[in-house]
């Protein structure tokens, strides 16, 4: 069955800039406080670290199995999320420099031999600079420094090949289209310390100095761009030539690893899962939806026909568009159909789709060689999806075990109202929301369908009563209320509730 659970990350050809997208969306779905200074922490993914967790603790409850992150994805996911923390932090520091000509790409990749990944060529420079006094490609490393120093050998040798292609990979997208001095091309090697302080000195880098290049702290980035280093001035016009040229050279960042991994959480997601671990119970037991579903009367549902609509409204939950397919099988297994009458179950599929294409509220909703399919009109998707304060929930095996079609219904409308401990209607809309046929009398209708359904529901509903308000000169019933004991409806979803309907 499709949802998003079983889906809450994916890992077939993502690229850097997805993982850092999705994994800072994520982290701040669980903490509305994470920021840049996070991110560069050592614990940038101690949220996701967290929630991988408890959907370990959740497959040990032996329900539907949670794909579960690997350290290296994990670790490979905090590589990432520093680096881009650390690059921000540089387009912070480059964005403040009062230099009107000054041009700023972030993350650039130029067409270059060096990062070959699967036939694409390319070199991806993490800032590149243009002003008066130079072309800076800056390189970002982030790393945890101990003590006072940072011994720049740690980088070696690769930086000097890294630094080399950027500078070359420049000057060959500048290649007939600008004229400039190989010199004006310089490179920065910036060195940010995890833990977010920047007391530090960078050592062993004369080799790097004697090549024309720099290494420095973020501290110290926006003293050596102010003033520059080694000669040469570049013209506005120069500048935007230069500009031109690197916008027609990039080309898109496709580098992905197979660590790599991109995120599909949302709010909705989050809140099924914590209530599914807090009431020890499979998260595709909380049928959650839009309250105002509660209004359509399941015009000549069966109780099965009932649990099927229900269970398929459940899994609709997070498609967010995307068309539900489930096999007979699948429907049959997990609304607790027993008959091996697959003929008859057939027919009452079929019969259940074509109500559902009575509602409105369906694109699709088809059964072809033993697989229904169901599609939600776009203008209905938020009574299926984007939980709100006008959602309700349930636990769907008390709805199952409850065997009156009137009790399913009322069930249904008093969990809506349960923190309320009140639930009032006109009678006319009652009889409606029932399905009640105009032949019946209201006497009938309180009788033979709210009686029993009252009763059925009263170990669920502590003091469940009703009461008929009757008005106009034939002295009709025109209102009808319930009253019972207000609650938390989430008491309802504990399993220890399961067995009271008996």
């Amino acid at each position: 069955m499709t949802a998003s659970f079983y889906h809450w990350f994916s890992s077939n050809q993502v690229t850097n800039e997805i993982v850092v997208q999705t994994a800072k969306e994520t982290e701040r779905l669980l903490d509305p406080n994470y920021n840049c200074l996070t991110q560069l922490s050592i614990n940038n993914l101690a949220n996701i670290r967290k929630l991988n967790q408890c959907f370990q603790n959740y497959n040990q409850l032996n329900f539907e199995q949670i794909p579960i992150l690997s350290e290296d994805q994990l670790q490979q996911t905090e590589y990432l999320l520093a680096g881009d923390a650390g690059e921000q932090l540089v387009d912070q520091t480059v964005k403040k420099l009062a230099n009107s000509t000054k041009i700023i790409f972030h993350n650039v990749s130029l067409p270059y031999q060096y990062g070959n990944y699967r036939g694409n060529y390319d070199n991806q420079i993490d800032s590149l600079l243009i002003t008066e006094t130079g072309i800076y490609c800056i390189e970002v490393k982030v790393r945890k420094v101990s003590g006072r120093t940072f011994d720049f050998t740690q980088l070696e040798p690769a930086i000097y090949d890294q630094l080399t292609f950027h500078k070359e990979a420049v000057l060959q997208a500048l290649q007939s289209k600008v004229s400039i001095n190989a010199n004006l091309i310089k490179t920065i090697v910036v060195i940010i310390n995890r833990n977010g302080t920047d007391n530090f000195q960078i050592v062993n880098d004369q080799a790097l100095e004697s090549a024309g290049a720099k290494a420095v702290p973020l501290k110290s980035l926006d003293l050596v761009l102010s003033n520059g280093f080694g000669q040469g001035v570049i013209s506005p016009g120069q500048i935007t030539k230069i500009n031109q040229a690197i916008w027609s050279s990039r080309i898109p960042d496709k580098r992905t690893y197979p660590q790599n991994i991109c995120f599909n959480l949302n709010s909705d997601d989050l809140w099924q899962i914590n209530l599914a671990m807090k009431y020890h119970l499979p998260i595709k037991h909380i049928i959650t939806y839009n309250a105002k579903l509660n209004d359509y009367p399941l015009t000549g549902l069966s109780c099965s026909q009932q649990n099927f609509f229900w269970l398929i409204v459940g899994r609709l939950y997070r498609q967010k568009g995307l068309p539900l397919k489930l096999s007979r099988k699948e429907l049959a297994y997990e609304a607790g159909y027993r008959n091996k009458d697959y003929s008859k179950l057939d027919r009452s599929i079929n019969k259940l789709t074509q109500f559902m294409q009575t509602t409105g509220l369906f694109t699709q909703a088809s059964y072809e060689s033993g697989k229904i399919t169901v599609s939600v009109k776009n203008q209905y998707h938020g009574l299926f999806n984007y939980c709100t304060d006008n959602f309700t929930y349930w636990n769907y095996q008390l709805l199952a075990k409850i065997s009156n079609n009137c009790a399913k219904t009322l069930f249904r409308k008093l969990i809506q109202y349960a923190e309320i401990g009140s639930y009032e209607c006109s009678f006319q809309e009652f009889r409606k929301i029932l399905d009640v046929r105009p032949s019946y009398a209201n006497h009938d209708v309180v009788k033979q369908k709210v009686e029993p359904a009252t009763s059925c529901l009263a170990s669920l509903f502590r003091n469940l009563s009703y009461e008929i308000v009757k008005s106009g000169k034939e002295n009709r019933i025109s209102v009808i209320k319930f009253t019972f004991d207000p609650f938390n409806p989430q008491e309802l979803l504990s399993p220890h509730n399961w067995n009271q309907l008996g």
